[in-house]
């Protein structure tokens, strides 16, 4: 609502709801908890090992939100705006289910692999007959996650001249406050064990897979060995145990809650030299109090069985508290009517994501029984960090722009920015566990860990690089036709007392080389554009002591298409194709003897979009 030029107020409001019925199904070899017959460092190897068929159901329903606030008022040489946001995600998912059929620990496999791919070869298939693979878990789950945010700010500027040049001052705040609760409850049965296999036996459900059938999914590219239960077999007979069994997804212990609040303020001036230089120079100051609760739960296998999950009764509140202050300061001068230099200071931060600052920590313990004596043979501690400090950066960045025309700009730019606290995801393995404070493990006692995953602070590193970047709209002939690209060039590093002696670190999740290019077409009823985005290889985790098992996400290079069509002033349609190339996001260890051995491949294949966007 706007009834004169000095006053206006707007608000908006979103609803959203996603029902999702999830079917998954999976094969997975317990490579990790089998010794390995021959050495992994040729691309290939061999183990004896034990396949676990695993379907999981998972009906959901996710809602959204969300609601946006916003006035402005000017009386004469004062503006004064304010404004509210609020939003809540509410997920869903209740009485999902899982079953599980699991061979005995018998099966003798190859597995030959590169950087990308792993290809499964089943060396004795007999081990794997339906009647062999038994169904061993009924796993119930009962699942919500709230996320809601709601925040307010006021900002007033006054405007004026100094010496003839006009000025200005701005002050403001913001209060913001965001809280996540996670529930999630579950309870799982081996009903095939001396307890639950005679109800189940009297209820003429299956002991295994024989009768249930299986199937090779149409549209998968696995190679190898990868047939699957049939689902439409297996749900029912998962409904049926749960029944027979009275599962009910109980239990807090995967429970864990944050809360995070933020009070923000802010003094800006800004002067203009005449027309040609201005400078832009404040300070904000944040307070943050950030609080985690969660537990510690402790997954038990043994001997192929789930045993009853142990850990903590009581969740354990963990909270932080701090105040930071941000300078910044900008100048920007028109050297000549074509170009335009930049120079610029700022200190900002980034806050570590909810999930690496969770309160939670998983055990999983593996154990075998030999010889009457119960030993464990793998015990690893994966978890968020609760006291993760925020990344701190001082930012230095210089940039010129070429403006020859009003259809063209060329911009080159440097930037460098001095690091404090950069996050650092890291495996702790082996004896180096004591690194993060912890004692390795002991297989007769059971106590100590093999393994550490987690998230921590560094003490410093670094970034800096070039970004180029060029923009065209033709005229002429080619009238409607444009380019558009950029080049990012970049160097970084980060160093921790606690991983390899304080060794330099590439920068997580940060590539070398980003680069985006755009082609297209657009006239007021039409836009056609096909992208291209190039991003270099990331490091994803770090390894307490060998680069070779280093964690790296591969480069990328997609392309999208995007078609826009204006029928009318209130219609347009619209069709997307995403990743048209079909490229697959893989991530990979380094390996031993140049070997990449992989760690994830995601391939989502092509996504097409249609659609139509109708205001009124």
């Amino acid at each position: 609502y706007r009834p004169d030029e000095d006053n206006r107020w707007s608000l908006a409001v979103i609803g959203a709801q996603l029902k999702d019925a999830d079917t998954r199904i999976q094969n997975e070899w317990e490579v990790g908890q089998t010794p390995t017959i021959s050495a992994v460092t040729t691309g290939s190897a061999r183990y004896t090992t034990r396949l676990e068929q695993q379907l999981f159901f998972q009906d959901s329903t996710d809602r959204v939100w969300a609601g946006n606030f916003y006035g402005e008022n000017r009386f004469g040489a004062l503006t004064f705006s304010y404004g509210a946001d609020y939003s809540k995600n509410e997920f869903t998912l209740p009485d999902a289910l899982r079953g599980r059929f699991a061979s005995g620990n018998n099966v003798p496999i190859q597995v030959d692999f590169d950087e990308d791919d792993a290809i499964v070869t089943v060396l004795d298939v007999a081990r794997l007959s339906p009647s062999l693979l038994a169904y061993n878990q009924a796993l119930i789950i009962d699942e919500s996650r709230t996320d809601e945010i709601w925040s307010a700010f006021g900002n007033l500027e006054a405007r004026f001249e100094v010496g003839g040049n006009e000025a200005s001052i701005k002050l403001g705040g913001k209060y913001r406050d965001r809280t996540k609760v996670i529930r999630r409850g579950e309870l799982s049965q081996n009903p095939t064990n001396s307890t639950n296999r005679p109800a189940i036996v009297a209820a003429g459900l299956p002991i295994n897979l024989a009768g249930l059938g299986v199937e090779r999914p149409s549209n998968t590219n696995f190679p190898g060995f990868f047939l699957f239960p049939n689902p439409d077999a297996v749900r029912p007979v998962l409904e049926r145990t749960a029944d027979v069994l009275n599962l009910a997804a109980t239990g807090t212990r995967r429970d864990f809650d944050f809360g995070e609040q933020t009070l923000a303020g802010y003094v800006q001036g800004r002067i203009d030299f005449g027309d040609r230089v201005t400078v832009i120079g404040g300070v904000r100051v944040e307070q943050t109090e950030y609080a985690a609760s969660g537990l510690v739960v402790e997954l038990i296998e043994r001997d192929g069985v789930d045993l009853p999950p142990l850990g903590q009764a009581a969740p354990t509140t963990f909270t932080t508290k701090r105040t930071d202050w941000f300078p910044s300061i900008h100048l920007r001068a028109d050297l000549t009517d074509q170009l335009v230099g930049r120079l610029s200071y700022s200190r900002g931060q980034v806050r570590p994501t909810f999930d690496d600052a969770k309160n939670f920590q998983t055990i999983e313990t593996t154990q075998v029984t030999t010889g009457g004596q119960v030993r464990t043979i793998e015990r690893t501690l994966d978890g968020g960090n609760p006291l993760l400090e925020p990344l701190i950066a001082d930012q230095f960045d210089a940039t010129l722009g070429w403006y020859p025309s009003r259809f063209t700009s060329i911009t080159a730019a440097a930037f460098y920015k001095a690091l404090d606290n950069p996050f650092i995801s890291t495996s702790f393995t082996g004896a180096d566990v004591a690194l993060a404070g912890l004692q390795p493990l002991d297989p007769v006692t059971g106590t100590g860990f093999s393994e550490a995953d987690t998230v921590g602070n560094g003490g410093s590193g670094k970034l800096y690089g070039v970004e180029l970047g060029i923009n065209q709209f033709f005229r002429g002939v080619l009238d409607g036709f444009f380019v558009s690209g950029n080049l990012t060039l970049i160097e970084g590093e980060a160093r921790s007392e606690f991983v390899r002696d304080n060794a330099r670190l590439r920068l997580e999740d940060q590539a070398s080389v980003i680069g985006n290019l755009s082609v297209g077409y657009e006239d007021d009823r039409v836009t056609a554009r096909v992208s291209g985005t190039y991003v270099g290889d990331r490091l994803e985790s770090v390894d307490s002591s060998s680069e070779e098992l280093d964690t790296i996400r591969a480069s990328l290079l997609t392309v999208d298409v995007n078609f826009r069509f204006n029928m009318t002033d209130a219609v347009q349609l619209y069709a997307d194709v995403t990743n048209l190339t079909n490229e697959k996001d893989y991530r990979y260890t380094r390996g031993i003897n140049g070997f990449g051995i992989v760690d994830r491949t995601s391939d989502y294949g092509r996504t097409f979009q249609l659609g139509a966007i109708v205001q009124f």
